[in-house]
Formats: C-alpha cells, structure tokens, sequence
C-alpha cells in the first residue's frame, strides 16, 4: 500500500438504461446515487451488468503494473435501490453488513423488507388483475 493522499473523483451523473422488457435510471443527488429499476427483472439485469463492467474495468485499469485493485477504486457515497419508486436496499459505505451484504460477499448493503414486501404484493395484486 502506499503512503500517498487517497484521491477522491466526485461524478453527478444521470444515465438511462432500456431495453424492450426493463428499464434502470441511475442518477445522482444530494451525494446519494439513486438506481431506480421499474421491475425485480430490471434490478437482476442491473446486477448481472454490474458484474461485467467490474470485469471489463479491471482490463481497462490493468495497464502494466496497475491492476483494479491496486488502483483502490471504491464506491464512497451512499447507493438507494428502488424498484418502482419503492426503496428496497441500500448501500452505506463503512456501515454495518446484513444478510444481503453478507450473501453479496461481505458489502455493507441493508434490504428493505417491507419494500420488498410492498413490491410482492404489487406484483400479485397485478397478475391477479390480468387473470380476470
């Protein structure tokens, strides 16, 4: 490790992702980075994306002697998941690990159950209005 300042990017960003079945805004306020899925499929394909841009910068930063984590690189500001404007996790740097954060391999991430509850009970009450 070595004994220079830690260095700090400050990015405000509003991005859109869509393809036909899903859509994800990702955007930014008040130092808080919002990802707000308008379905559970949506939030699945945003994870599995995440996944491969973690692979795809780490052959990016990977340039002779620097590798991604020699480069520290490391998500400081607090992350709120919603799916359909209802909060079902968070992100909070240097917080505590709950059972999400442990099953996502150690991250200080917390669930909303109730949340979760909220959006289950959405999607039943509208496949039982389809049915009839």
């Amino acid at each position: 490790m070595s004994d220079s300042p830690k260095r700090t990017l400050v990015v405000g960003a509003e991005l859109t992702l869509e393809t036909d079945d899903a859509r994800i805004d990702i955007h930014t306020s008040d130092g808080t980075l919002y990802v707000d899925c308008d379905t559970v499929e949506a939030l699945l394909a945003a994870y599995r994306l995440r996944e491969s841009l973690s692979q795809t910068s780490a052959r990016w930063i990977s340039a002779g002697e620097t590798t991604l984590a020699d480069s520290q690189l490391a998500v400081s500001v607090p992350v709120v998941v919603r799916i359909d404007g209802v909060r079902v996790g968070r992100y909070t740097p240097r917080g505590s690990v709950g059972l999400l954060g442990r099953l996502l391999g150690g991250l200080p991430v917390r669930s909303s159950p109730l949340g979760a509850l909220r959006i289950a009970l959405r999607r039943l009450r509208s496949s039982f209005t389809a049915r009839q």
